[in-house]
């Protein structure tokens, strides 16, 4: 956030073994104590109004970096329940002290629960990915040549004073409403362009500081990614909690990487690669090599990781008749490793998926980043007042595809979007006159609508999530939503999983945990979120 037009915002991350983690962890939700005893007395609870400026934290993003170390011996806790882990000093060893492992693990989960704050951030598997570890003085290993942490909102982890321009594409965009098909090749032609257009941002940018400009043109980093997915996968009749989602969305993000590092070598074949790439080269190679596999151009083990990656089922795309991505991303990556093995590369990393929360309503995108549809309409609450109502775009299209008449159609529609007294009554597909019972997980949104029962189980986001970050550069914004009943030990075993399955960072968020938040079903949801005779004082 730049701070002109909307507030600045950072990330602030802690390590695990750090001597002040449990005040780091408790931090927000204390505030977001405050912030609801203020509102209990009458000051004004709305995201922008006084109980929450008055209170601290609120411009931050705040994140532990989980160790291998630690996630191991929570795994293991139901063995060894009494397990201590150990807290260091950075500079001084006597505030050394040791926790139960037990302690640590519940204030973060009950925390995170309590007010979304703070998320995980999987520190070696972000490690395990750096191409350039090596940094700019060759010092392997060394704290200040680590990934430690991201920007404000997850997606881009690289050397510390480095910088990254961000571009996103709009996947529907590709698709022939008519054909049904998806056009490959003019997504693989704009993939190019966004990358020379990213690489020429870096020579032309402006920067806050010396170093991350001296950084920014050593290293050149750009941020690639996508938008609108769960839109087109619902055009595709995908629900999008399937593995067939899974795979065509792992294939699409693996051709964005896969082309985006063969233009990148041909860049640096004209230009020459980035300035340290032969310091990294060894590195950098073992990554692409994984990335490679990962595609399944190479079938050979996989290099320097603690855990299996998940691998495009290839098997799948054909049967699903998407045999043409499969052929683009196997050669998309063939490209790449032979012709950086040759050239090298002009950008040390080249794609993220950032969450396009502003950018997709200029990009006229129905949904955001590779986040499933929220609900089918929902309310989005505006900075400084106001709200717009944002109504699926994409159901009428997948409905006509699914087979429906016009008619039926506009009557299913007609059934998600009534209204009494201005006022929307339900919003539900479940019930929908005419609609078959198996196209239901077509249209499953990441919260309950209405009063119907189906959603996104929270595996769903979490599988999502890992199909698709061992064919990034960076990482993913993304956001697992949890229904109000949610439990602690929800949270636990979404933490446990992405850490398992190779996710590197992740936000949980489970609804009504903050008094404002941004995205309601009806209008009048937030006033039943600051309800104050229901607030009730929790624990200081």
């Amino acid at each position: 956030s730049g701070g002109t037009t909307r507030r600045a915002a950072k990330m602030v991350c802690l390590d695990i073994d750090h001597p002040e983690i449990e005040n780091f962890i408790l931090w927000k939700a204390r505030e977001e104590d405050k912030a609801r005893a203020l509102a209990k007395m009458g000051y004004d609870a709305d995201i922008d109004g006084e109980a929450y400026q008055t209170v601290s934290g609120q411009n931050s993003n705040n994140s532990v970096r989980l160790s291998n170390d630690f996630m191991r011996k929570v795994e293991a806790l139901e063995h060894e329940p009494d397990a201590i882990f150990r807290l260091r000093g950075r500079l001084d060893a006597s505030v050394d002290r040791e926790v139960r492992v037990d302690h640590l693990w519940r204030i973060f989960n009950e925390s995170a629960w309590r007010c979304a704050d703070p998320a995980p951030q999987f520190d070696d598997t972000f490690n395990e990915w750096h191409t350039c570890p090596a940094g700019e003085d060759g010092q392997v290993g060394a704290r200040h040549n680590r990934l430690n942490s991201t920007n404000p909102c997850g997606e881009y982890a690289f050397l510390d004073d480095t910088s990254c321009n961000l571009a996103s594409i709009n996947l529907l965009r590709f698709f022939d409403e008519e054909t049904g098909c998806f056009d490959l090749e003019g997504y693989r032609h704009l993939i190019a362009l966004c990358q020379l257009v990213l690489e020429a941002s870096i020579h032309w940018g402006h920067f806050p500081t010396p170093d991350i400009a001296r950084k920014t043109w050593l290293f050149r980093t750009t941020g690639l990614g996508l938008a609108n997915l769960a839109a087109l996968l619902m055009v595709l009749g995908l629900p999008y909690d399937s593995e067939e989602a899974r795979g065509v969305a792992a294939a699409l993000t693996g051709i964005l990487t896969g082309r985006s590092y063969h233009v990148s070598a041909l860049m640096a074949q004209a230009a020459g690669p980035f300035a340290k790439f032969d310091l990294n080269r060894e590195h950098m190679m073992r990554v692409i090599r994984n990335h490679a596999r990962v595609a399944g151009f190479l079938t050979d083990d996989y290099e320097g990781l603690s855990y299996e990656p998940i691998r495009v089922d290839g098997a799948r795309l054909i049967d699903l008749g998407f045999e043409d991505l499969l052929t683009a991303l196997r050669g998309d990556w063939r490209a790449a490793l032979e012709t950086g093995e040759q050239y090298g590369f002009r950008n040390a990393q080249v794609t993220v998926l950032a969450p396009t929360g502003t950018i997709s309503f200029a990009m006229d995108c129905a949904s955001t980043s590779i986040e499933p549809f929220f609900s089918h309409i929902v309310y989005k609450k505006l900075s400084g007042g106001g709200s717009l109502k944002l109504a699926n775009p994409v159901i009428g299209l997948t409905l006509r595809r699914l087979g429906y008449s016009d008619d039926q159609t506009q009557e299913i529609l007609d059934y998600i979007a009534r209204e009494e007294d201005g006022q929307l009554v339900d919003g539900k597909i479940e019930g929908a006159p005419f609609l078959q019972t198996q196209h239901l997980p077509i249209f499953d949104t990441a919260n309950q609508c209405g009063s119907g029962k189906r959603f996104i189980h929270h595996s769903g986001h979490v599988r999502m999530v890992a199909a698709l970050t061992p064919l990034l550069s960076g990482a993913i914004s993304k956001t697992v939503n949890l229904p109000r009943e949610a439990t602690v030990e929800d949270f636990e075993d979404v933490v446990l999983d992405a850490w398992r399955l190779g996710v590197k960072g992740i936000t949980l968020y489970r609804d009504g945990s903050k008094i404002a938040q941004p995205l309601n079903l009806r209008l009048d949801q937030e006033d039943e979120a600051v309800d104050l005779e229901n607030l009730a004082y929790a624990p200081l």
